[in-house]
């Protein structure tokens, strides 16, 4: 998914890595299947790549597949039947270290 987008963004491997600030192995690695991202990485990179929400939150859900700490947090968020704006504002609090019980993402109304 990651090398789709970054071809989609025009972006070599090492501009995608340059903007994520990461090594181009390491992108290369993730493309390969051999490394996975972190909740933060991801998010660098769907900002650098300019993704769209939603291909941000598939983005999200896809590495719940490959990270115990993302399935995690995938797992909670489906308990809550949370909107697809409030589950990428929780992906996004959490990329950002700002996910807790009283975060404004996990509000439901």
């Amino acid at each position: 998914m990651i090398a789709d987008l970054r071809r989609k963004a025009k972006l070599s491997q090492r501009e995608l890595a340059l903007r994520s600030g990461v090594s181009q192995a390491f992108i290369l690695g993730i493309e390969k299947g051999y490394r996975t991202p972190s909740i933060t990485l991801s998010r660098r990179i769907a900002q650098a790549v300019c993704a769209s929400p939603a291909t941000e939150l598939e983005l999200y859900r896809a590495l719940a597949r490959h990270s115990p700490e993302a399935r995690a947090l995938n797992c909670a968020l489906e308990s809550l039947s949370l909107s697809p704006e409030q589950e990428l504002a929780a992906w996004r609090a959490a990329a950002n270290g700002e996910l807790g019980s009283e975060s404004p993402a996990l509000v439901t109304q």
